[in-house]
């Protein structure tokens, strides 16, 4: 009984002490998005706390991003109350302010504002106020990003598709001047265009928002260029053999209604002239190594000109060839006569086999140890072939040769002889090529392990090397070339081992060349 008296008498407290009277507030009400241009109605009510003796004076409205006063493209301005005041105050000795607000169309990056209300009293004699606010989303129009093809062949007529991005834009008017069509979608974001022949033109898309006003709009425009039609690659070999038929094409473009084929007098079309694909054969005696060019021009719907398509081919005669006639030289392609020395093995020919081609094996050559020195002479062997391409019949020759080796103490090279089986000893010619010592110590690059069985190789050099390396077989074919940009000593060359056999490993950088010969056992 005692508690139920003292919760009582804190209530009659309550009740009579003006101090603890709830506070003053203001609260705003209203739509949380608005459209461009469409008033939307928006009111304050201001609460005196319970308090009679407070007197309401004024309301003070403002809209940060309104734009009052200021038109876009649209002509559209924004405004509180129909007046392009902001903030607006309104005298009034009501509890509740109401005014109509307006966004104007000016903006291109606001997504969001607010609407601000500050109500002044009296109390007590002395001025006060209170704040608040609530926040608008505003649905607005930017200017359409049109996506789609720019440029379309001449003489095609497959329907494209263009797309338009507008912010809230959900209503697309489009337009398009002659040389297209709009066959789908106007209306929406995407439509569908069918070019004429060969003519440009331009699209025009007015962008909208359907529950916004009729005038608050933006619009781009873009132009569609045509080009030349360019008839498709040739697909044929590279050579022809005499008394053989053969099947050439051209692939598919667009507008494309048939070719015509230009071939020179060493060829003959069979059949299929004015399509796509034709049966030849080469002309009967024409001889062997005879090269020609067959041209092909696309026939355009719409009498377009294509630019034409050319192949380029020899004619070769089946055959037993020829022994090769001539001599071999051997030219420095990479390091210098006394320091790891690479030469390259050149053919020298009077004679050239013209019915089909002639090979050099192996196509590069390495310095070999100096008598000097205590090594012994290494005589090599240089195989020189012509090889007819229809029979497949190779006729050789062989040469021997003692291996280059390095300069002496002296820095004097001996001389190197070698000739071909059967005939006259001719001298083997040492040229300087392009020859440069890298600006380094030799000591500084190596390849471990080497020889290997594993055929894998680690490059060890100077930190912050960074160039290019090249690997060559026996032959001098290339086996890989690859970028080398090395912050660490133990990077791995090639992720997959080598096969067996006898390597060259040229390692470039800043323009110099370093050669080193590796060996996979």
């Amino acid at each position: 009984m005692r508690r139920f008296n003292i919760i009582l008498l804190s209530l009659a407290i309550l009740a009579l002490t003006p101090s603890l009277v709830l506070a003053q507030s203001v609260t705003v009400t209203g739509p949380s998005t608005a459209e461009v241009g469409i008033a939307g109605t928006y009111t304050a009510t201001f609460s005196n706390g319970g308090d009679s003796t407070i007197q309401i004076l004024t309301y003070e409205w403002s809209v940060p991003f309104i734009g009052t006063g200021i038109a876009g493209s649209s002509g559209i301005v924004g405004s509180i109350n129909g007046a392009a005041i902001n903030p607006l105050t309104i005298t009034s000795s009501s509890n509740t302010s109401s005014v109509a607000v307006i966004w104007g169309d000016f903006f291109n990056g606001t997504v969001s504002d607010q609407v601000r209300v500050t109500a002044y009293y009296k109390k007590n004699g002395v001025d006060q106020s209170v704040f608040n606010s609530t926040n608008v989303i505003i649905k607005r129009v930017c200017t359409p990003t049109i996506t789609g093809p720019t440029a379309i062949q001449q003489c095609c007529t497959t329907p494209v598709t263009f797309t338009a991005s507008a912010c809230d834009a959900n209503s697309f008017t489009w337009s398009i001047t002659s040389g297209g069509t709009i066959t789908a979608g106007n209306g929406t974001g995407t439509i569908t265009v069918t070019p004429s022949v060969s003519s440009g033109f331009t699209i025009t898309c007015v962008a909208r928002r359907s529950s916004g006003l009729t005038a608050y709009s933006r619009t781009n425009t873009i132009t569609i260029t045509r080009f030349q039609p360019v008839t498709p690659a040739i697909t044929a070999p590279s050579f022809f053999c005499s008394d053989s038929t053969y099947n050439i094409s051209v692939g598919s473009l667009c507008g494309m209604t048939g070719v015509t084929w230009i071939p020179p007098a060493s060829l003959i079309i069979v059949s299929g002239q004015g399509t796509a694909n034709i049966v030849v054969t080469p002309a009967t005696g024409v001889p062997g190594g005879t090269t020609g060019t067959l041209t092909a021009r696309a026939v355009m719907d719409g009498g377009c000109t294509a630019i034409v398509s050319q192949h380029n081919f020899t004619i070769y005669g089946a055959e037993t060839p020829p022994a090769p006639q001539g001599y071999i030289t051997l030219e420095l392609e990479s390091g210098d006569a006394c320091h790891d020395p690479v030469y390259t093995v050149v053919w020298h020919t009077n004679f050239p086999y013209l019915n089909g081609y002639t090979s050099v094996s192996p196509g590069i050559v390495l310095g070999g140890t100096h008598p000097h020195g205590g090594g012994t002479s290494q005589q090599i062997k240089i195989t020189v072939c012509n090889v007819n391409r229809c029979s497949g019949i190779s006729s050789c020759i062989e040469f021997w040769i003692d291996r280059p080796y390095p300069c002496d103490e002296e820095g004097f090279s001996a001389p190197q002889t070698g000739g071909g089986s059967g005939e006259t000893t001719p001298p083997i010619v040492m040229e300087e090529r392009n020859s440069q010592r890298i600006g380094l110590n030799l000591g500084e690059i190596s390849i471990y392990p080497n020889p290997t069985t594993s055929g894998i190789f680690y490059l060890a050099c100077p930190a912050g090397i960074s160039g290019q390396a090249a690997l060559f077989d026996c032959r001098g074919k290339l086996v890989i070339k690859k970028p080398i940009n090395v912050t660490d000593n133990g990077t791995s060359l090639w992720g997959s081992p080598l096969e067996k056999g006898v390597y060259i490993l040229q390692i470039t950088v800043s323009n110099k060349t370093v050669t080193k010969k590796i060996a996979v056992q």
